[in-house]
Parts: C-alpha cells; structure tokens; sequence
C-alpha cells in the first residue's frame, strides 16, 4: 500500500469514527475520494425502506449542478444499476452512464460499489473519472465502501441508542411521577387534593396543554379539577354532550387526533374547542370493580399530539388514580359517620341541660371559622373540629346539679369542674386515632400567662389548635345565657375577651379574632 492510498485509509477511519451525522459522513466520503484518487467526481447515494435513493453526498460539482444532481439522479431510470450493485454484492463498472448523471462528462465511466451496514445493502458509492484502472479501482473502492459501511452502521447503532436512552428516560419519569403520585395519593386522603395533584403531576410525563378529572352524577359530569386548556374546574355539563360517556361506557381509553371530527355529532365540544382553543385530546375512564365513576382527560393545542404510548401511561395513572379515590372515598364515608355520631351523642349530652343546649356545635362552628381566619391547614382543621366537638366530654361525670346552679358555685364545684379536661383526655385515652386530639382537649382551659388548668402550662407551650379553641370557648360561654346571669352580646363578649388579652390568652389571636367579629364572620 502506497503512502498516498495509506493516508487516504486514516483520513477515511478518522472521519467514520468522528462524522455526527448521515450527510456529513458522505459528504467526508466523496470529498476524500475526490482528493486523493483519480476521481472527477464522487457520490453517496443512500437508499431507504422503499428502495429510493436519495443523494447524500458529492464532490467535484458546483453548488448548481449538486442542486441539480439532487433533482435528476434518484428517479428510477437512473438507479436501476444501483440497486443491481446491491442485490449482487459487487463493485460494478459502468461504460456508459445515464445523460443526468454525466451529461457535462459525457467521455466518463464509473465504478460503482455497495455499502452495507449491519448486512443490509444501505447505498452505493459512485465513482466517476475518465481514465479509471477499472480493476484496481473496483477493489480499492470496495474497500472504501466497507469503511464507509462501518461508518453508517456506527451512526446507525449511535441513534438507537439514542432513541433507546429516550425511551428508558421517559420510562424511568414515569415511573418516578407514578411513584410521586403514590405518595401523594398515601399523604391525602381527601378526593379534591388526590385529583387536584395528579392533574398537575401528570403533565410532568406527558405533554399536554390542560387536564381535567370529571366525576359523573347520573347523566351529568362535574368537573372536580382542572388547569390550562381543559374545562373550567366546578362546571358541569350533560353527559350525552360529549363522547366521554361514551369512554365511560365502553371502558376503555380514547383518543381523538382531531376535535374537529366531533363538531356534528357533539356540539358542545366545538364550544369547548373554540374556547380553549383544543385540537386534539385523550379520554381515560375512571373505574373500580368495573363500575365507571368518572374520566381524566387531557387536552392539547395541537392536533394529532398524543401517542399510543401516551395514553397508556394515562391508561396506567387513572387505574392508580381510581384506587386511591375509591380509599379516599371509604374514609370520607368513614370520617362523616363518625363526625355524625359524635354530633349526635354530644347533642344528647349538652340537651340534658338547656343552658347547655347547642353550645359545643356552636364552639366548634366558631373554632372552625377563627380556624380558617387563622390559615391552619386542613388537617390541622379537622383536629380541631373533632377537638372542638369532644372538648367537654368529660363533664359527663360533672353532676348535672353543677351545671343548673344559680348560686356562685362552691369551691368544691370549682375543683370538680376544673377535672373535666382531665377526664375527657382519658374517656379518649383508649381510642388510638384520637392521639393527637387529646393534647388540645387537655389544654384547652390553660392560660396564656401560665395560671390555668390543669397542668399550668404558659404560652407557645400550649399548642396552636388549644389557643384557638380556648377563645371560641370562651366566646360562645359568653354568648350563652346562664343560670346566673343573662348572655352577653358580641361587643360585651369582645370586651371581656379584649381584657383576658396576654393574660388569659394569645393577645396576638385575639386581635385576629377580634378582627373576624367586627367583619361580621361570627
């Protein structure tokens, strides 16, 4: 091997192992044969699945007559020899070539040879020259066209990986957001924060412009959440309105590459579209024990967007999503019979007196509202209503005697009085789900400077939930008439709060309070 064919060899394996890319691997090609061998003009024509080529590379032309080599020389008359190169698997010297090859050569012969990748015939290589040593050429050009063959599969195998690494990355995202919402699902138990969250998640994994959750009410849906291009949160709309019910029915996924295709049989959704500016969508149904309940549907501002792999993984999500709703559902149910059955047995209770009557609803209407006011979050709400309802428990050892005595009450009916938090946390000691009740309870008659009862405990000491309750309480005692005196109106009730203010309670939520009731909130 001479110096000349040497380097023609390092230059060709440097560009095969560092081209980026189809075209400029072939443009590399042409160009070092051009260079560096006896060849006027060179081309790389590749050929695709349908068997047409398409011109990837040439040298030894100007840019006119590339653009016209472009235009003329993969139509069929002009690649049959190509494909005849291929289907043998060798070098094939041509005398004479087709007018819109070689129209401004026309004393030019060419060698044309295959290139393989992967064993499949992929393109060829054409040589054009007027003084070509056919049979040196045709060996040296085949072994050109096994390195550029090396080249192609490398790119070849490069974008696979590529496509491959794709697919495992948005596998593993998914995975990752079904896994996140999962645990947010676990962290939730109410059904507007486990939707809510998944139809913002979800957009995390599959690209769309809005998302909505719908549950169906008979022959009408109401959608429960919703962001960006899908229906309005809290709107309802017929059933027979849109083809959802029809997703609901079948049980199975939809997918719509074109709303436009609606506009007829379902009006509504033009309204929709027109709107929100929607093309295409997604309709997932929501089901548990094969009974429908609702849909998730996601929507797109352009048209044909989603993919098959993409309602799948919704398909996979709402399954998750119908799980956790159906729980959610359970401890819905389960939370409001106990709240009604604590309702309802603390109703008897407070009704053996009249002065009593209605009182703990009333503090925990108001806990709940000065609650709010404050910014507790929802599950620190929740443990104060329960706390609101059952902070008097205990008084049902208070003797009822106590309760209706007009006199001032002895100090021994003080003392006995002051027990009731004591024997309400242990009437709720036992019960396990009441754990972080019993704190609040328990504290609810502490004072802010430290003197109340039962345990003395000043300040932050006493926890957030126990303050609150200790004004609502103190508020609606106020407010109700007693054996010994009338009730007092708001302002009277304001007043007294306002002197216990840093003494006998948070003089900061006081304020706050204070606030409310002159806003009208109580």
């Amino acid at each position: 091997m001479d110096k000349k064919t040497a380097d023609l060899i390092n230059s060709l394996s440097q560009v095969v192992s560092s081209a980026k890319n189809e075209t400029e691997l072939a443009a590399a090609i042409a160009g070092l044969l051009t260079s560096s061998l006896s060849v006027q003009r060179a081309m790389v024509m590749l050929m695709d699945q349908e068997q047409r080529f398409t011109l990837a590379g040439v040298s030894g032309v100007s840019k006119e007559k590339r653009l016209e080599l472009m235009a003329s020389c993969c139509n069929n008359s002009c690649t049959g020899f190509m494909q005849h190169t291929i289907y043998n698997n060798t070098p094939l010297t041509v005398r004479t070539l087709p007018h819109m090859i070689a129209e401004d050569m026309p004393a030019s012969s060419a060698i044309i040879s295959p290139i393989f990748a992967g064993g499949q015939g992929v393109g060829v290589i054409v040589g054009l020259s007027d003084s070509f040593d056919a049979n040196n050429s045709e060996h040296f050009l085949e072994g050109i066209s096994r390195l550029a063959g090396l080249g192609f599969e490398n790119l070849r195998l490069n974008k696979e990986c590529i496509e491959i690494q794709g697919v495992l990355m948005h596998k593993i995202e998914t995975l990752q957001l079904i896994n996140e919402i999962g645990k947010e699902m676990l962290s939730n138990l109410k059904t507007k924060d486990i939707v809510g969250a998944v139809v913002q998640l979800i957009r995390r994994v599959i690209p769309c412009d809005g998302a909505m959750v719908a549950f169906i009410d008979e022959k009408e849906f109401e959608v429960v959440t919703a962001w960006g291009s899908a229906l309005a949160a809290d709107s309802r709309f017929k059933a027979e309105d849109t083809p959802f019910y029809n997703v609901l029915q079948i049980g199975k996924p939809s997918y719509q590459s074109d709303i436009t295709k609606d506009f007829s049989a379902y009006p509504f959704m033009a309204e929709w579209a027109s709107e929100k500016n929607v093309f295409s969508y997604m309709c997932v149904p929501l089901s548990f024990q094969e009974k429908p309940f609702g849909v998730m549907v996601l929507s797109s501002v352009r048209a044909a967007w989603f993919t098959k792999d993409h309602v799948q993984t919704t398909e996979k999500i709402a399954t998750q999503v119908s799980v956790a709703l159906q729980d959610a559902k359970l401890m819905e149910d389960f939370e409001d019979i106990f709240i009604g059955t604590v309702t309802t047995l603390i109703s008897a209770m407070d009704s053996k007196s009249k002065w009593t009557k209605g009182q703990t609803l009333r503090v925990a209407d108001c806990a709940m509202k000065f609650g709010t006011v404050v910014g507790l979050r929802k599950d620190a709400l929740q443990r104060l209503r329960i706390a609101a309802l059952l902070h008097d428990v205990g008084k049902i050892n208070t003797y009822e005697d106590i309760v209706d005595k007009k006199d001032k009450l002895s100090d021994e009916d003080l003392q006995m009085i002051k027990m009731h938090p004591i024997h309400s946390a242990e009437i709720l000691l036992p019960l396990n789900p009441l754990k972080e009740i019993i704190p609040i309870i328990r504290n609810h008659h502490e004072r802010y400077d430290g003197t109340g009862y039962p345990d003395g405990i000043k300040g932050d000491e006493i926890n957030l939930e126990a303050r609150i309750l200790s004004i609502a309480d103190a508020y609606e005692a106020m407010r109700t008439d007693r054996p010994y005196r009338p009730g007092l109106t708001a302002e009277q009730a304001v007043a007294e709060l306002k002197k216990g203010s840093g003494k006998q309670f948070d003089p900061a939520l006081i304020n706050r309070f204070v606030d409310m009731v002159a806003a009208h909130q109580m």
